[in-house]
């Protein structure tokens, strides 16, 4: 507390501290004192990964991405602390979760993310992983009978859902 009276400070430990206030005029004559006790209560800070997680991720396409957290006091420092990560990816310290998926192998894991003063908050995830598309030149003669092929299949759909259609509306 200073002079002026103010009580200020960042609280690096959580409970119930008491604590007596003495207060002196400065009036002429004989100074008046007075006195109280106060009673502050700390509770823990919500801790909070702000960064959102992609619910599905690529096999074989590298991945990077910053988490970034809100409440307590940075440094904030991060780690797996249930399940596992998807085959491939790892999560540094600072809270950089990269790496390349190997595996399609949908992954549930918990992060902890941990402030300067050991206080800690956590989010859940589950992430997925599918198979990489698959590319088709059609500058090349496959290439080009598997498109012919893919359109005849759309047309022939397409006329038998027509007559189907046309069919019933005579019923």
């Amino acid at each position: 507390m200073n002079a002026a009276g103010v009580l200020s400070g960042t609280p690096s430990a959580v409970g119930s501290f008491t604590f007596s206030v003495r207060v002196t005029d400065s009036t002429g004559g004989t100074p008046a004192t007075a006195s109280n006790s106060y009673t502050v209560a700390i509770s823990a800070p919500s801790i909070v990964i702000t960064t959102l997680v992609p619910s599905q991720l690529t096999l074989s396409v590298p991945f990077s991405l910053a988490l970034q957290a809100n409440g307590g006091a940075a440094p904030y420092t991060y780690a797996v602390t249930a399940g596992a990560l998807p085959t491939g990816l790892s999560l540094s310290p600072a809270g950089l979760l990269s790496g390349t998926p190997t595996a399609t192998v949908p992954a549930n894991f918990t992060i902890t993310v941990t402030d300067a003063l050991g206080f800690t908050g956590s989010g859940s995830y589950t992430l997925g992983v599918r198979p990489e598309p698959i590319m088709v030149s059609t500058h090349t003669p496959a290439g080009l009978l598997l498109l012919l092929l893919a359109v005849l299949s759309i047309g022939v759909l397409s006329i038998r859902r027509t007559r189907q259609h046309s069919a019933k509306r005579y019923v």
